[in-house]
């Protein structure tokens, strides 16, 4: 008697489950220390720096006395031929969902000096 052989294939179904684990890590805004007083003449560019560490990246928003320079995410700030009205109190602040952190610069502007070649004259 003959024989035969009936080959079955079943297909079953695959069911792949992909877990994808993402570690977030938070750091509140570090800003290096700078010095707290920055001198500059009338008419001379003044860098104002704020280096700044943090995760997720910190946004940097600047003010002078209190209000807001309109620039962002400068760091450092430029100062090109600065006046009198440049002087006072800079803040840097950087912001991240971690935190933030303040730097404050004082700005001093020296007015324009006038030196004059004068001569000693001896009377005799």
């Amino acid at each position: 008697k003959a024989r035969t052989m009936q080959e079955s294939t079943s297909v079953l179904p695959l069911v792949l489950w992909v877990t994808r684990v993402v570690l977030l890590s938070l750091a509140k805004p570090r800003i290096q220390p700078a010095p707290p007083l920055l001198k500059a003449l009338v008419g001379q560019t003044v860098t104002l720096p704020c280096v700044v560490q943090g995760e997720p990246s910190p946004e940097v928003n600047w003010f002078h006395n209190g209000l807001p320079v309109g620039i962002k995410d400068t760091s450092p700030f430029r100062i090109q031929h600065v006046s009198m009205a440049d002087k006072g109190t800079y803040q840097c602040v950087a912001r991240n969902s971690a935190g933030q952190e303040t730097l404050e610069i004082m700005l001093e502007i020296l007015g324009e000096f006038l030196f004059l070649n004068t001569s000693l004259l001896q009377l005799k």
